[in-house]
């Protein structure tokens, strides 16, 4: 059954709610404020809008690995808009009072697979355009940093039902890598320089994990 929901009411239903990153706080949730409007006007669920933003994420990385520089720009906008429908779900999810753990278990999903397929995406994309294979090498060392540093701490708060704290320089490189990720792969791709990003996260990501180590020793 359609709902009827003013932009005030989807704008205090999110106030409490603390942001992982600047660029979710600037562009990515206003920009999702209207669009949550529109999608409960027609109906549309928050596991209907995650789905949808899994084939916004994933059109883009595919855009990125095999395009030409206006597809590499089309795919840089589909992952802008994958970021605007991951705020969407959530907001469809508490306003609906639908929030489930099928919903939660798709979004971590979801944010796993598009981490995994950004950095593997653009060293395909540098392999395919210059030939060199080191471009896939460093895209697979970057996905599997992130991956590792993701499970790692999963892990432990299944494990250990604790979270480790959001505190010192791990969370200081833990809110980095959230607040900059998109911005910088937007610089990237305007200027064609897609072996910067590639670079720079995936030393980034081994570092995350020493991080992550570092923290699991000292909690021990």
């Amino acid at each position: 059954m359609q709902l009827v929901v003013d932009i005030k009411t989807i704008k205090e239903n999110r106030a409490g709610i603390k942001f992982y990153s600047q660029w979710n706080r600037v562009v990515s949730y206003p920009l999702s404020i209207h669009l949550t409007w529109l999608c409960l006007k027609f109906g549309i669920t928050a596991n209907q809008a995650t789905w949808v933003s899994l084939i916004a994420g994933v059109g883009g990385c595919v855009c990125i690995a095999f395009g030409n520089y206006w597809m590499l720009i089309t795919g840089m906008l589909l992952i802008i808009v994958y970021g605007v429908l991951d705020c969407v779900d959530g907001n469809i999810a508490r306003i609906t009072k639908t929030a489930s753990k099928y919903g939660r278990y798709l979004d971590i999903a979801l944010g796993y697979v598009l981490g995994a397929f950004i950095p593997l995406s653009i060293g395909l994309s540098l392999y395919i355009k210059t030939g060199f294979w080191l471009y896939l090498i460093g895209g697979g060392i970057c996905v599997a940093s992130w991956l590792l540093g993701t499970t790692l701490l999963q892990l432990y708060n299944q494990v250990f039902g604790a979270v480790i704290r959001d505190t010192g320089s791990n969370n200081i490189v833990r809110r980095y890598i959230a607040s900059s990720e998109v911005p910088i792969l937007v610089g990237c791709c305007l200027f064609n320089y897609l072996e910067l990003y590639l670079v720079f996260f995936t030393f980034i990501y081994i570092g995350r994990v020493f991080g992550i180590f570092y923290s699991l020793i000292k909690q021990r």
